[in-house]
């Protein structure tokens, strides 16, 4: 199963909803094809605009920026979703381990 480039925000939502529910990673991200997921992830977050999916989007999109070294652009996105979910105690962590890691 996967993400058709192009397709609507309801093709990308139903995508989303069904991988995450079903506890699979956006294809890319399985892969470990960085580039890939990053690439998805932003496409995501062209489609979403200002939809229920943004925050998880860019909480994903900047744990794959970290995951391909790329932690300037981790970091950005990570302070994205963090606005968007105070709460989440994963951004903190994330946040924290970047932080640590650029020193």
């Amino acid at each position: 199963m996967g993400f058709e480039a192009g397709a609507s925000l309801d093709g990308w939502m139903n995508f989303c909803s069904a991988t995450i529910a079903a506890g699979r990673p956006i294809p890319g991200v399985a892969a470990h094809d960085w580039p890939q997921a990053i690439a998805q992830l932003r496409e995501g977050l062209q489609v979403c605009g200002q939809c229920s999916a943004l925050a998880l989007l860019h909480k994903n999109l900047g744990l794959t920026y970290c995951r391909s070294g790329d932690l300037k652009n981790g970091l950005a996105e990570l302070l994205e979703a963090k606005k968007l979910t105070p709460q989440d105690t994963d951004i903190d962590q994330a946040i924290r381990f970047v932080n640590s890691a650029q020193k």
